[in-house]
């Protein structure tokens, strides 16, 4: 005759065994995916490593152009907000040139009205 505790423990295995057969199943859907995202993701290795060339070779600066200006002494690409930047330190230079030569023709016009 068998127990109570056996019947349970046989019923308790029993439901063991489903679950780890399930887990199994399971597995080898998840490796079955694995190996299908794996193989797309090597089918896009040949465009990807085209586009990275062709995205270095686009932001590489360009120290072949013939151009060469002092703020510029490779002749080298700039970009638009560098010019911007370069415009308005130039026009800061520029205003604070004439202020400097506006003051310096009233301090020389008052020096020479005062050895008059």
């Amino acid at each position: 005759m068998t127990s109570n505790f056996e019947i349970e423990r046989d019923k308790l295995m029993e439901k063991v065994s489903q679950g780890l057969g399930q887990l199994v199943g399971s597995l080898g859907d998840l490796n079955r995916n694995l190996e299908t995202v794996n193989t797309i993701g090597k089918e896009f290795e040949a465009p990807a490593n085209v586009w990275h060339q062709f995205h270095q070779s686009v932001m590489a600066p360009d120290t072949t152009s013939p151009i060469a200006t002092d703020s510029n002494p490779a002749g080298t690409m700039k970009k638009p907000e560098d010019h911007d930047y370069d415009m308005l330190s130039n026009q800061a230079l520029a205003q604070d040139e004439t202020h400097s030569t506006t003051h310096q023709h009233s301090q020389l016009s008052r020096l020479s009205h005062q050895s008059n």
